[in-house]
């Protein structure tokens, strides 16, 4: 888990962070969405500074208020509130979790995700662990999620499922 100094790194806080920057760019101010939630506009802030855990109710509210991708913020909240991942395709929901802290983190461009990796993983890796095919080595993993301000110990057993799932796929054929 994260160090005290790496707070913002909590899965809680990537959470509020996406959320934050989807109720910016929606222009839909936080005493709407108070409205909405039937809830005093102090309760959203909190939620939003993350301060306070927010139910998946509450985030789905949000999120169709502010016109979001609900699946996007489904693997942010399940980190945030420790819950076991529902996604039925595991290499999908770690390519969606990924792409969720790519959003939480201002969706930086592949230029600065590869710098911010100090270049330890190629272009063709971020490709493919944000779209396909396939899964990339666990390093890869490890790096992106670093540089997305993730925790790593969240994304490993997303990743060892997403394998899992992906190698029993393969035909027989592929093992030689």
């Amino acid at each position: 888990m994260p160090s005290p100094k790496n707070l913002l790194r909590a899965p809680h806080q990537r959470l509020a962070c996406a959320l934050t920057l989807m109720q910016a760019q929606s222009g839909v101010s936080q005493r709407e969405l108070a409205e909405q939630l039937e809830v005093h506009p102090s309760y959203v802030s909190r939620i939003l500074s993350g301060e306070r855990d927010a139910s998946w109710k509450h985030v789905m509210a949000i999120v169709k208020c502010c016109e979001g991708n609900c699946d996007l913020f489904k693997p942010l909240w399940e980190a945030a509130a420790g819950v076991r991942p529902t996604g039925t395709e595991p290499a999908r929901y770690l390519r969606t979790y990924l792409t969720a802290l790519m959003y939480a983190a201002g969706s930086p461009t592949t230029e600065t995700i590869l710098v911010s990796t100090q270049n330890t993983i190629s272009e063709a890796d971020l490709k493919q662990a944000l779209a396909g095919p396939g899964v990339p080595v666990w390093l890869v993993i490890k790096q992106l999620t670093h540089a997305l301000q993730g925790v790593p110990e969240i994304t490993l057993p997303l990743w060892r499922s997403a394998i899992s799932s992906t190698e029993s796929s393969l035909p027989a054929e592929a093992f030689g």
